[in-house]
């Protein structure tokens, strides 16, 4: 399971993953803004691993009962599991997600 913060004892190295709170659709909303650049996964399991089986299963358990994926993440944040962070570490991601637009729109403001 990935948490926001893992520590990876066999490398003693810490892993901080600040958008694991933010969409995928939201990712690539900004992508295509921005016309960012795409890098292939190298990894020959890529696309065929457990993290994207549980994607698929919980995009049709969505499909089949709608909400349930808000309920399952509401559920994780709230469950007091040990390694997730609490509800400020998900603003911090959209803050960060967002920064860009933050600032363009800021420039655009100052202009008028």
């Amino acid at each position: 399971m990935y948490f926001p913060k893992t520590y990876m004892e066999d490398s003693d190295l810490t892993i901080i993953r600040p958008l694991i709170y933010v969409s995928e659709a939201e990712v690539k909303r900004i992508r295509n803004k921005y016309q960012l650049p795409v890098v292939k996964n190298p990894c020959p399991m890529d696309g065929n691993t457990k993290r994207e089986y549980v994607k698929k299963l919980i995009q049709q358990l969505n499909i089949d009962n709608p909400g349930v994926k808000t309920k399952i993440f509401h559920a994780i944040q709230n469950g007091n599991i040990q390694g997730w962070l609490s509800v400020p570490i998900m603003q911090l991601s959209l803050m960060l997600l967002f920064k860009m637009e933050y600032n363009e729109r800021k420039k655009h403001i100052m202009k008028q």
